[in-house]
């Protein structure tokens, strides 16, 4: 279930956000790395029944690590003062919300997006050779 604060959500399409252009996903291993300074880091968490959907293996935890680019353009495009710190896009029960967080909760923007756009972006993103697809 979705927390409380996060209940009155507007839908939005993620290609508005995050496209396959400026979105890459990186190994577990380097999940601690650093970000480019033009960039934000993204987590990305899946319920099981999301990841059987996927044609490659994600960790035995659902959750995928990676970047997207244009920080600034993030920002200035949500109307924010703060920097944007992270990225989520959570597999929720009642469907998918994507989350950008700032230094300051209530800077935080939330929106509800749709299944098929997070399936497609991750698709279709970069993705390192260690993220092999399913046999």
């Amino acid at each position: 279930m979705a927390p409380k604060h996060y209940q009155n959500m507007k839908d939005a399409v993620l290609s508005d956000y995050i496209t396959v252009d400026t979105a890459r996903l990186v190994p577990e291993s380097l999940r601690s790395v650093s970000a480019g300074y033009t960039e934000v880091p993204l987590t990305i968490q899946l319920q099981p029944k999301t990841v059987e959907k996927l044609s490659f293996c994600v960790p035995w935890d659902g959750v995928l690590d990676g970047f997207v680019r244009g920080k600034e353009q993030l920002r200035q495009k949500l109307g924010l003062t703060l920097p944007i710190q992270s990225i989520t896009i959570s597999d929720w029960d009642e469907g998918f919300a994507l989350i950008f967080e700032t230094a300051s909760a209530s800077q935080t923007a939330a929106f509800k997006i749709n299944e098929k756009d997070v399936l497609y972006l991750l698709e279709n993103c970069r993705r390192p050779p260690e993220i092999e697809n399913k046999e």
